[in-house]
């Protein structure tokens, strides 16, 4: 069973990356069969850092590396790049801001995905404790989380939760599944802010219809979104984000934020 890591990462946020992904090494319970990274270089910025750290890291860890440092293009044209080059059926995704807290159970992932290839396409981990409910003082957008039993090639089965939508923190992607609306939005919409929205609009409506953004029988039936673990898993990432940056573009720090 075999997968491989792709990241977004900015030249201006090295020192993210490198915490980022050394976290993200150090607690995969088997390791890719190689590391793909996009590297944006902001205006301002300067390439060399992040491509250091990745051949001294593939030799420490003997893995195989693909990287590019190109102009900033946003989120979408990275994520299209490194699907194309993928050669796993299933890829782990990141971005350079999301630290590793505690062990990844990618075997385990892995082998859902595997034992349901039509009906299991994205696993995310959580970002803090998963809550019973999301968004429960707006009525409209109201999500009480409901478990399921995700069957495992071993014969036993893992709780999730339905999730919501697709997510572009750390998690695993089904390529076969994502990666036409990546295709359809990448050029049109290659922001994070429009991306996200756009791609899982696309998903919603090609794979359901108008309700699947809230029917979660319909997204457990056909979408395959889930969130690793039962209501109350303890967070496995957290974002080391918030406008932290050592580039010149920027200039600023801002404290890194308590898990919650």
């Amino acid at each position: 069973m075999t997968y491989e890591i792709i990241i977004t990462a900015v030249s201006d946020r090295a020192d993210l990356f490198e915490e980022c992904t050394a976290s993200l090494l150090a607690n995969v319970d088997v390791k890719p069969t190689r590391l793909l990274v996009n590297e944006d270089v902001r205006p301002g910025t300067s390439p060399g850092r992040i491509e250091q750290w990745l051949q001294a890291t593939a030799d420490e860890h003997d893995i195989a590396v693909t990287h590019r440092a190109t102009p900033a293009g946003g989120m979408g044209p990275a994520i299209q790049w490194l699907l194309r080059e993928t050669r796993s059926p299933i890829v782990l995704h990141t971005q350079e801001d999301w630290l590793v807290l505690r062990p990844l159970p990618i075997t385990r992932a892995l082998s859902a995905m595997t034992a349901s290839p039509s009906s299991v396409h994205h696993v995310s981990y959580n970002k803090r404790k998963t809550m019973r409910c999301k968004h429960e003082d707006k009525p409209d957008m109201r999500w009480d989380k409901i478990e399921v039993q995700i069957p495992i090639g071993d014969g036993t089965s893992q709780t999730c939760c339905v999730n919501d939508h697709w997510r572009t923190q750390t998690g695993l992607w089904r390529v076969s599944r994502v990666l036409p609306a990546i295709e359809e939005h990448a050029s049109r919409t290659p922001s994070a802010h429009h991306f996200v929205p756009a791609i899982n609009t696309w998903m919603n409506t090609r794979y359901g219809d108008d309700r699947m953004w809230n029917d979660q029988a319909m997204r457990h039936e056909r979408l395959g979104t889930y969130i690793w673990g039962p209501i109350g898993e303890p967070a496995f990432i957290q974002h080391l984000g918030y406008g932290r940056t050592t580039g010149p573009a920027r200039g600023c720090e801002i404290p890194v934020r308590p898990a919650r």
